[in-house]
């Protein structure tokens, strides 16, 4: 918000609004950490500019974090951070005795019938067999079971609890 046309800035939230004080064009805000050193003018009339695309306290934690000084211990920060687009294989899989041999029979107790086994290497070709999902969410399952980092995202009905209790299985 501004007094001078922008020439400064105060970063602010509204903290309350009630009908009363919408019908006076009035709010109550609160100064974020940023703008708490600088005064406000009580006979000056400020006008505030707000962000029609993103609601800002919903990301104002993760912003706040992101300015921390030890950014450099954030998990995946080479992803978040540095931007790195290649995405490696969890390491889970290295640790694992078998590698990337995993058995789907707890997730799907028909593969073994249909396929003979429910153990396949997932890092390689996955084979096809009978099952419920579509191919968006047989897309996230192979995307979260071979990267160590998968934003798996959709409407209700799309996979996604299916997914999560798997891959945390």
């Amino acid at each position: 918000m501004s007094c001078d046309k922008f020439q400064t800035l105060l970063w602010a939230v509204v903290a309350n609004r009630t009908v009363e004080q919408l019908s006076n064009d009035t709010v109550d805000i609160q100064l974020l950490e940023c703008s708490e050193q600088q005064a406000l003018e009580a006979s000056s009339a400020y006008v505030m500019a707000e962000s029609s695309a993103a609601y800002f306290e919903a990301y104002s934690h993760v912003l706040r974090n992101l300015q921390r000084p030890e950014m450099d211990k954030l998990p995946f920060q080479e992803h978040f951070i540095a931007l790195e687009p290649h995405i490696k294989e969890p390491a889970y899989l290295k640790e694992r005795n078998r590698e990337d041999v995993f058995d789907f029979e707890s997730i799907f107790p028909q593969m073994k019938a249909e396929l003979r086994t429910s153990h396949f290497h997932i890092l390689q070709s996955w084979p096809e067999w009978q099952n419920s999902l579509d191919k968006s969410q047989m897309s996230a399952l192979k995307h979260g079971l071979t990267k160590k980092l998968a934003l798996i995202q959709g409407p209700p009905g799309t996979g996604k609890t299916f997914n999560r209790e798997n891959h945390a299985g």
